[in-house]
């Protein structure tokens, strides 16, 4: 994760640099002591995932710096950093859709809670702010003075304007939310001015505000003398409440999927490759976020050896790095060169004996299992889907077939089966390149309940919010006078630096 500070003290520059790694080990910090050099490293570093900002900077407004940044960078999220904790210049950061305002007086351990915050999705504001009596009048009166407003039922939101609200509480522009959420501008318009009503406010800084002093109506001191707001807990339990589809769903505590080597592999699995190992082309790399998502979804698994196979349409021979010769593939399969007496060494008395075959003929003709050497163990829940390499180019000389394993509770050799499609011509599989990659699915996605959840619609059947839609994506770009390739990436790019690489900031 790579997080710019931009304030002209070095002393605090420095202090800053301590808390990012104290929250995200192996946080890249780069420092600007002015909004020149800032402005040059927002334009080279273009994986910036954080801007820390202080207002008051020598050679410029922080809050034009503020606005400049939102407006040509708007994938960064910005949290600024102030001396000052004035309302007004509180509101007039939050206007800006900036993602936090955190005064430099806080103690360390706030600035740290506020920014795990940030990191989750919410928008931090200064306990001076909430505690203002004007805007504790405007919230609704809670049924109980010890419990806080967690139902949107309550306030009278629907489950869509919950939607909105989530992502406004995450400082998104209308247009980003028509984006997300594939509605018109009219539409999300509408749902913000009922959000408005509902909150019994005037504007969205107000919104932000009203929610979070739902979740903060305590003003007293704990038992500690700090106050409830410097807990920081995110007000996300009143929006789930309603809108759960925008909410992560519950954090895994275990590994998402382990791998047990049983043959030893010099090329362990590793994560997926966006450029698939340097095979996708650049223009492709750069423009086309669809194919590269593909390619990185999942794990590569290879082969502990390299080999090759002949079938002559009746039986199938198989050769390894090492040997001279051509051998028989037995219905039985064959082990990994000395594999089983190794398996034997390491197992318990009552499994030795039973180690995968390597190779096995089916007996489907020109069928033929492969094991990878390794076991897959994914957390409750997860399954396997094991297919080829997507977006890399196989062998016209078989083909591969994909499957969906349980990994959860079957704990069994990570295979695949293929098919080869021509006779006598020997077939080369390598070592050094992935075999499988294997991609995690949450076993609900692909239940029959879920399945059957579909309509079909002809043309006379689509809304003008799909009229819409449609001419955001598809009319839109092709009649702009000056078109800008790639612009699906760079808006899919923008939308995950938010989420995914702040929730990646709090593992």
């Amino acid at each position: 994760m790579k997080i710019l500070v931009i304030d002209d003290h070095a002393l605090r520059r420095d202090a800053l640099q301590g808390v990012m790694k104290k929250l995200k080990r192996g946080a890249v910090v780069l420092e600007a002591s002015d909004s020149r050099q800032a402005m040059e490293i927002l334009a080279s570093e273009t994986d910036l995932s954080l801007v820390l900002l202080d207002l008051n900077l020598p050679d410029r407004d922080g809050f034009l710096v503020l606005a400049d940044i939102r407006e040509h960078y708007p994938g960064i999220a910005v949290v600024v950093l102030s001396a000052l904790q004035d309302r007004a210049k509180v509101m007039q950061t939050l206007d800006l859709e900036a993602a936090g305002y955190i005064p430099k007086s806080v103690r360390r351990e706030v600035m740290i809670s506020a920014l795990q915050l940030v990191f989750s999705g919410g928008i931090y504001i200064p306990p001076e702010v909430l505690m203002r009596e004007e805007a504790v009048n405007a919230l609704p009166v809670a049924p109980r003075h010890d419990r806080p407003i967690v139902s949107p039922a309550e306030i009278g939101l629907s489950h869509r304007q919950l939607e909105v609200l989530a992502l406004l509480m995450q400082g998104k522009s209308n247009k980003v939310i028509c984006r997300t959420l594939q509605l018109a501008e009219p539409t999300v318009k509408n749902h913000v001015t009922a959000i408005l009503k509902a909150l019994k406010v005037t504007n969205r800084t107000e919104a932000v505000i009203a929610v979070n002093g739902l979740f903060h109506r305590d003003g007293a001191r704990n038992r500690r003398g700090g106050y409830p707001w410097e807990r920081v807990s995110v007000p996300w339990a009143f929006i789930a409440s309603g809108a759960s589809n925008m909410v992560e769903s519950t954090p895994i505590d275990t590994p998402l999927v382990e791998f047990f080597q049983f043959i030893p592999n010099e090329r362990p699995p590793r994560r997926a490759d966006r450029a698939v190992g340097g095979l996708i082309p650049a223009r492709a790399l750069r423009y086309c976020e669809a194919l590269t998502t593909a390619s990185a979804f999942g794990w590569y698994v290879f082969l502990p050896l390299s080999f090759k196979i002949v079938w002559d349409g009746h039986d199938m021979l198989w050769t390894y790095d090492g040997i001279d010769e051509w051998l028989q593939l037995s219905r039985d399969g064959v082990q990994y060169p000395g594999s089983d007496e190794r398996f034997d060494r390491a197992a318990p008395a009552e499994v030795r004996g039973y180690l995968p075959p390597f190779l096995t003929p089916s007996l489907q003709a020109g069928g033929l299992q492969v094991w990878t050497g390794s076991i897959a163990k994914t957390a409750p829940g997860w399954s396997l889907l094991v297919r080829g390499v997507a977006n890399l180019s196989h062998s016209p000389s078989y083909q591969m077939f994909e499957g969906i394993i349980e990994t959860d509770h079957w704990f069994g050799p990570l295979f695949d089966n293929i098919r080869v499609l021509k006779t006598d011509v020997p077939i080369e599989f390598r070592s050094d390149v992935p075999f499988l990659q294997v991609q995690p699915v949450r076993k609900d996605v692909y239940s029959d309940k879920h399945l059957r959840n579909f309509v079909l619609r002809d043309l006379s059947q689509l809304s003008a919010e799909n009229w819409e839609a449609y001419r955001r994506t598809v009319v839109l770009p092709s009649t702009a006078p000056e078109r800008k390739r790639g612009q699906y990436a760079v808006a899919v790019r923008k939308q995950a630096a938010h989420t995914s690489a702040f929730a990646a900031a709090t593992e």
